[in-house]
Parts: structure tokens; C-alpha cells; sequence
């Protein structure tokens, strides 16, 4: 499915150029197919599926005072109701084959295959999608029917079925999801909204009891608009390459960068369209030219070794924010209330506190063999990675997202977690496959499918 012909598009025994827009009917339709089609299994929707009825009329993410949102009945809500499996049985049935096909543009007989596949049970079908799927005006309605309809008909939590995201590059589920770097987010799937989540994190880091904060920061949406109003003034971005493929550039991320009043900074190896906007650009050493993880998208982790030297005066990320966090004390970045009740925390640097805090400095560099390259665990006098690798896992261990040890990785050239008694889990949430699921559940949780036209 696409809305122009490309490679994967002649590559397909079954290719379908759709109207922009209207891939959300197409998906509806499928899910029609099913229910006519008597495919729907009822046992498992009654055990494990929550249906629920998503607003509709929410706006598109933009500022208050934009017209659009202003004229919006529900502007970003995403509150939900519950419904009945008959009341979604007639959400969908509006979705005929003679409308779908007017609608898309799409031939009949392509839509008919497409939706039989979804609805035999003989049939085993993964759904891929990727990043223009989720950033779709509607990306979050879009996923949803993906979702419904493995769960309708059971084509989930079993080899060969389920939904897979391909979205983002191959490291974005590790980098950000897993181990927690958005607004909202804390390692393990925890987040900050979350009491004993933030206490979990403090525990873990290390740090006093309320440095966590219960708010949520800026969203990447939000960090522009804020650097356009002139709300924040020092930005420094890693890995992306927003100022090329970020979405309204010349509405608000322009403006802000180009703002005398703020100060941007990029990490980057290339002269991207980011960093030649930016005010600094800090040269970095690509993938091979230090060590590191990836958390791929079918939950591997998977290590490796630096290979060669970095270019000039190239620093990985990872050097750039560990030497940064040496040039702040606690008494200049943390409330003096809280230090009031730490006192044995003034005066510190974030480097300190963070990283030679006896956890992640822990283990020595002579645990690096004769000759291999680690720029930043011998400039630093430990080895970096493992300690901050392990203290990471410890927030996983024991709840469904184990992680195994460090060593084990670079052995085993990658593993899928939960990794249980040093096994790794290749499928989850089913009874023989995932560890977590009790002998007799056949599978594990609820999961929620919420309708949207």
C-alpha cells in the first residue's frame, strides 16, 4: 500500500495505489471483511481485548490559536469510551468493498485478496509499516486498525503473525523507547508521571528522593515552538536531523533556531542542513568509531566493538555528554531545597554524581582486552559502557524486560529480551514462548482496541 510507485511497490504480488488520506478506509474495510466473513474470534476478544470508541474532531496538534484546532470540537483529546463488540461490528460496516474502492481509487479485486489474507485462518500475516505510516495526520488512527486486526482474529502472540513496526532507524525502539529518553519516559517502560516509577529511577541513579520531576517535559513538537516563543534558549539535539526532516519547518523550527536569543547546537559526523543551521556543531564519531548497543525493533539488543579511531577530533556522543555534565555543580542546577535535605550532595559536579558515583564507574578498564579501542573507557579510567549498561538493566530485571549481563551480549551477538536463566524470548505474551505467562494462560495481558473513523 502506497500512495506512489516505488520498489517495494513492484516488488508486490499484490501493489495498491491508494488516495492520499484514505488508507484509514482501506484498513476499516479489512476490519468489515473480517467480522462478514465470520473470521472474528470471539473467545479471545471476550479474554483479552478491551473495545473502546476514540473521539473524533481532535484537531491536528496545532497551536490554540490556530484556526484549524480552534475549529476542532475535541482539540486533542484522547479520551475514549467503552463499546460493545456489536456497536464496533456497525462502526465498520459503513466500509464496504463499493465504497472503499470509490473512496481509494484502489481496484476491487486488489482490496478482496488483500482482506482475505487478514481473514483466513490458514493464512499467517505480519503487518510491517514505517515512518510516513505513523507521521500520517492521523499516525495514531492509523495504527490503531493495524493493531485491531490481528486482535480480532487471532493472528497475534504466535509465530509467523503480528503486527511489526519497521518505523524510525534500526536503533529507535533501544535509543529512545527502551531506555527511556522521552519527555515522559524513565527506562523499563516506567514513566515520570508515576510515583514509585520516579522513586524506582532515584534508587537506581543513585540521586535524592524528588530530583525526578513529576511533570513532563517539552515533546520535539513542543521544543520548537518554545524556541520560537523565545521560552528556551540553549538547544542541543543528537542523532536527528530535524532541520531537514522534521515536520513545519518554516512555522516554528526555522524561526527558533535563527533566533539571535537562542543558542542551538548539533552533534553530528556530517555537514547536515541541522548542523549548518546551528550556532555550534560538535564533530562525532560515527557507530564504528566507538562502542555501543542497538535495541532493534524485535527486541534484540545487540553489541559492538569500536573499530577504528575517530577522524581528528571527532567525540562519540556518549564522551560529549559525560565531559559536559563535568562543567555543572548540584548548587548551580538543583533546588536548594533539595540540597537543604542532601547535604552530602553540595558541591558536586553531574559528573560525579552520575557517572564516578562508584555504580557506573565500577568496573575497571583492564576489563577491555589488549589492544581494543575504547576511546572514552580509557579516557575516562573505566570501563564506561558496562557500568552504564548495567545500571540501566537493573531497572528491567524481574518485571518482563530482563536484560542479561554485559559480557553475555558481545558473546551471543545479540538477544532478545526478556533474557530469563540466560535464554532470550522470541515471543511474547504466549504460554511455551515467553516466560512470563503462567502455565495455563495460554497468553498474558489486555490490550485495548479503540475504533476511529
Amino acid at each position: 500500500m502506497s500512495t506512489f510507485e516505488h520498489r517495494s511497490f513492484e516488488l508486490a504480488d499484490n501493489p495498491m495505489i491508494f488516495k492520499p488520506q484514505t488508507d484509514l478506509v482501506i484498513l476499516n474495510y479489512i476490519a468489515n471483511y473480517i467480522i462478514e466473513n465470520n473470521a472474528v474470534d470471539h473467545e479471545f476478544l471476550e479474554k483479552h481485548v478491551n473495545i473502546r470508541r476514540g473521539e473524533t474532531d481532535i484537531g491536528y496538534g496545532l497551536r490554540p490559536t490556530n484556526p484549524l484546532q480552534k475549529a476542532a470540537k475535541n482539540p486533542d483529546s484522547d479520551k475514549s469510551t467503552p463499546m460493545s463488540f456489536d456497536e464496533y461490528k456497525a462502526f465498520v460496516a459503513e466500509y464496504t468493498l463499493e465504497k472503499t474502492a470509490e473512496m481509494t481509487g484502489v481496484a476491487k479485486d486488489s482490496l478482496v485478496a488483500l482482506a482475505k489474507l487478514y481473514a483466513d485462518p490458514n493464512v499467517k500475516v505480519v503487518s510491517y509499516w514505517t515512518m510516513g505510516f505513523n507521521q500520517h495526520t492521523r499516525g495514531v488512527w492509523a495504527n490503531k486498525p493495524v493493531l485491531q486486526h490481528p486482535l480480532t482474529d487471532r493472528k497475534i502472540s504466535k509465530p509467523g503473525c503480528g503486527p511489526f513496526s519497521l518505523t524510525g532507524q534500526p536503533s529507535a525502539c533501544g535509543t529512545a523507547r527502551e531506555v527511556g529518553t522521552f519527555a515522559h519516559r524513565l527506562p523499563a517502560d516506567m514513566v515520570v508521571t508515576n510515583e514509585a516509577h520516579r522513586k524506582i529511577a532515584e534508587q537506581k541513579w543513585k540521586l535524592p528522593e524528588g530530583t525526578i520531576l513529576g511533570s513532563i517535559g517539552l515533546h520535539a513538537i513542543a521544543q520548537d515552538r518554545a524556541l520560537k516563543d523565545g521560552k528556551l534558549n540553549a538547544y542541543w539535539t543528537l542523532c536527528t536531523n530535524n532541520m531537514q526532516a522534521g515536520p513545519n519547518i518554516n512555522e516554528d523550527r526555522m524561526p527558533g533556531w535563527r533566533d539571535p536569543r537562542n543558542f542551538i547546537v548539533v552533534s553530528d559526523p556530517y555537514p547536515t542542513i541541522s548542523a549548518l543551521a546551528a550556532d555550534l556543531i560538535l564533530p562525532t564519531a560515527m557507530w564504528v568509531e566507538k562502542e555501543g548497543a542497538y535495541g532493534n525493533a524485535e527486541r534484540r539488543s545487540q553489541f559492538w566493538r569500536q573499530q577504528v579511531k575517530a577522524p581528528g577530533e571527532s567525540k562519540s556522543d556518549l564522551w560529549q555528554i559525560v565531559e559536559f555534565s563535568k562543567y555543572f555543580k548540584t548548587d548551580e542546577v538543583w533546588p536548594a531545597e533539595l540540597l537543604d535535605k542532601n547535604p552530602e550532595y553540595r558541591g558536586k559536579t553531574l559528573y560525579e554524581v552520575l557517572f564516578a558515583n562508584g555504580q557506573v564507574d565500577k568496573f575497571n578498564v583492564d576489563e577491555l582486552a589488549a589492544g581494543q579501542l575504547n576511546d572514552e573507557s580509557r579516557e575516562f579510567g573505566y570501563y564506561l559502557q558496562k557500568g552504564l549498561f548495567e545500571e540501566y538493566a537493573g531497572f528491567g530485571r524481574g518485571h518482563g524486560h530482563d536484560l542479561a549481563d554485559f559480557d553475555a551480549y558481545h558473546k551471543a551477538r545479540g538477544l532478545r529480551w526478556p533474557v530469563v536463566d540466560g535464554k532470550e524470548t522470541l515471543w511474547r505474551y504466549r504460554e511455551g514462548f515467553d516466560p512470563y505467562v503462567k502455565a495455563g494462560e495460554a497468553l498474558s495481558s489486555m490490550v485495548s482496541l479503540t475504533a476511529k473513523r
